[in-house]
C-alpha cells in the first residue's frame, strides 16, 4: 500500500527525510545539504513526489554545471527519493535510479576544484616558495603534509603533533576536522580504510623537526585548532601573493596521486596512501592529458633508442588542437571504463 496523501519535495526533505537521517555523518549531511539546496530543490522542490519522474530529473541534471555536480546531484536526489519509495512507500519506485544523459566533461577547464600538479618538480617548486617566503607557516605545514602524503583537507586539518612518530619515521592518520553548517567537528576518519599509518618521507621529517610546535594540532592559530575553510583561505593568499596555479587543499591530494602514479608508484601503493576503499577511486585522481600522452611517447621512444642503439628515434610531431581534443576525450573515456563512440575512432584515426 502506498500513502494516497501528496507531498512535495521540499515539505518531505524538511520534515522526513532530515529527521529520519540523523546518523549520516557530518560530512555526508553537509554534502546532501549543499546539493539539495543548490540544485535539487530550485529545480524539483515545487512538485509533488509522484510527479517527479524521469523527465523532471533530466531537466534538473541539464541544470548542472559539470558532469560530477550532475551525478553527485543525481545520486543526492535518489537517496531522498529511495527513503521515500523503499522505507515508507510514499511513492511505488525510485525514479533516480534509471540512466541519465549528463553534461560532457569539460576537457579543457580547471576542475571546479582547482589545478593538479602532475609531475613532483612542480610539487617540489612549490615547497621550496613556501619555505623560503613563509618558513614555519601554516602555510608550509598544510601544503607539507597535503603534498607529501595524499590527505584528505580533513585529515591534515585534524593532524596533531603527537600522531608524528619520529622513532617509527610515520604519521598515525585517525581524526578529521571539519567545519560545515557553522558547526566544527573533530571526529574519526571517513572510512577503516582511511585510518592507517604512513610512512613519513625525509624531506617531511626535516622540516617536521625544524617547524613543528611542541603541542597541540599541527595546525593551529592562536591555540585553536585550523578548520580546512581557513587553511583554504590562507592557501589561496599565498598563491595569489606568488602568482601561483590554481592549486587548492583538495588538489594537493589529487597531485600526490597523479604524479606518484605518472612517476610509476604501484596503484595498490598509491590507494593505501590515500585511504581509499578500492583502487577504482584512485584511478580517478590521476589526470592525464592529451598532451601528457605525447610527452609519455617521447620518453618511450627514448627508452626504445637506447634499447635500439643508433636506430634512428621517431618523435612525435606536435598535433593541432582539434586532434588534442578528440585524444583527450579518448583518455577520459579510458580512464573511466566509457564506450569509444565510433565517430570518434574515426576522428582520431
Amino acid at each position: 500500500m502506498y500513502a494516497t496523501q501528496r507531498i512535495k519535495l521540499k515539505d518531505f526533505v524538511t520534515n522526513t527525510f532530515w529527521p529520519n537521517k540523523k546518523k549520516l555523518s557530518h560530512t555526508t549531511r553537509a554534502c546532501y545539504r549543499k546539493y539539495i539546496q543548490k540544485y535539487i530543490l530550485p529545480a524539483l522542490g515545487e512538485r509533488f513526489l509522484d510527479e517527479i519522474g524521469y523527465t523532471e530529473i533530466q531537466q534538473m541534471i541539464n541544470g548542472c554545471g559539470t558532469e560530477k555536480i550532475a551525478k553527485t546531484a543525481k545520486d543526492t536526489l535518489s537517496s531522498i527519493l529511495g527513503h521515500a519509495s523503499r522505507d515508507l512507500h510514499l511513492i511505488p519506485y525510485n525514479p533516480a535510479v534509471a540512466s541519465f544523459i549528463y553534461p560532457d566533461p569539460r576537457i579543457f577547464d580547471e576542475p571546479f576544484q582547482g589545478v593538479v600538479l602532475k609531475k613532483w618538480s612542480q610539487i617540489w617548486e612549490w615547497l621550496e616558495i613556501v619555505r623560503k617566503s613563509e618558513p614555519g607557516s601554516l602555510v608550509e605545514r598544510a601544503l607539507l603534509t597535503s603534498f607529501l602524503m595524499g590527505l584528505r583537507p580533513s585529515e591534515t586539518c585534524g593532524l596533531d603533533i603527537l600522531d608524528f612518530k619520529l622513532d617509527k619515521d610515520q604519521v598515525r592518520i585517525i581524526k578529521a576536522y571539519t567545519y560545515a553548517d557553522g558547526k566544527r567537528e573533530l571526529h574519526d576518519v571517513k572510512t577503516p580504510q582511511a585510518r592507517r599509518d604512513l610512512p613519513m618521507l625525509s624531506y617531511l621529517k626535516e622540516r617536521f623537526e625544524k617547524i613543528a610546535p611542541d603541542d597541540g594540532p599541527w595546525l593551529a592559530h592562536e591555540g585553536k585548532r585550523v578548520d580546512p575553510y581557513s587553511m583554504s583561505k590562507r592557501i589561496r593568499r599565498f598563491r595569489d601573493k606568488h602568482e601561483l596555479p590554481r592549486v587548492t587543499l583538495q588538489t594537493c591530494r589529487h597531485s600526490f596521486a597523479t604524479s606518484s602514479l605518472r612517476a610509476g608508484i604501484d596503484i595498490g601503493s598509491v590507494s593505501k596512501w590515500l585511504g581509499h576503499t578500492h583502487v577504482n577511486t584512485t584511478m580517478r585522481y590521476c589526470r592525464i592529458s592529451a598532451e601528457d600522452l605525447m610527452e609519455d611517447a617521447c620518453t618511450l621512444n627514448e627508452l626504445l633508442h637506447e634499447e635500439q642503439g643508433n636506430s634512428p628515434i621517431l618523435m612525435p610531431e606536435a598535433l593541432p588542437a582539434d586532434k588534442l581534443l578528440i585524444l583527450d576525450k579518448i583518455a577520459y573515456a579510458l580512464s573511466y571504463d566509457k564506450a569509444l563512440p565510433q565517430e570518434l575512432l574515426e576522428r582520431a584515426a
